[in-house]
């Protein structure tokens, strides 16, 4: 099926859903279902075929198929929010798109990939910073999600650090996903933001699940050193 299109309604929409069932691999679905609660169906696309999918998505009429995409199925919604973070648009643009996704996310999977394909946001941390801070006061993927993008975009920026530590700080929502997220960023932030990270270490509101979980991360990370490993068991709470 040809991807990079300059026009997408109904009916070419319908016949992409059916590429994608066209693309699915057997036992994949099944696989999938058992590391990612949703409540979408799963086809089982496989990763590599899904990417090329965005690929050449994001290189057409992207802002049309976004339009008229459905939520009947798993991939439906992966690419959807990948399509929107990896697509060349003007901020106010992706940030409509992403006020009308987030709601839809509903596991880790659609949400961590969709901050991965998030490539912009190295350049334009100032442009999203008050956004993102606006969806911590929303629900478990909300968080996650700005949770997710601050890991991966903000923690070398030290103008940015301090503020993040502050937000992990006063996140309230105990849900797991929440939680790990928490837990994943500020394991994170010890590689990259060291000093301020053990400083925030010994003074915090976290749960103790949340807070020994990140020593856990942190100390199976390659990029920690032994004797870093060792003190980080003094922290625990």
């Amino acid at each position: 099926m040809e991807l990079i299109r300059e026009h997408w309604d109904s009916k070419s929409y319908g016949e992409f859903t059916d590429f994608l069932l066209q693309n699915k691999k057997e036992g994949f679905a099944e696989f999938a279902a058992k590391m990612i609660p949703t409540k979408y169906k799963i086809i089982g696309v496989p990763s590599p075929i899904i990417g090329k999918i965005i690929k050449q998505i994001a290189k057409g009429n992207f802002a049309e198929f976004i339009a008229c995409s459905k939520t009947d199925y798993y991939e439906q919604i992966a690419i959807l929010g990948q399509v929107i973070t990896s697509s060349k648009c003007d901020c106010f643009a992706r940030k409509k798109y992403l006020t009308q996704f987030i709601p839809l996310i509903d596991n880790w999977a659609v949400n961590d990939v969709t901050c991965c394909a998030f490539k912009s946001l190295k350049k334009e941390n100032a442009e999203y910073c008050e956004f993102l801070k606006n969806l911590l006061g929303g629900g478990t993927y909300s968080i996650r999600f700005a949770l997710c993008c601050f890991m991966n975009y903000y923690l070398t920026d030290d103008a940015y650090v301090d503020e993040i530590f502050k937000f992990v700080n006063e996140v309230t929502n105990k849900d797991y996903y929440v939680m790990m997220m928490q837990a994943w960023l500020i394991a994170t932030a010890f590689v990259k933001q060291r000093e301020k990270t053990l400083t925030f270490l010994k003074n915090n509101k976290l749960e103790k699940v949340t807070q020994n979980k990140a020593i856990q991360k942190m100390r199976e990370s390659f990029r920690v050193s032994a004797e870093d490993k060792q003190m980080l068991l003094s922290l625990k709470k």
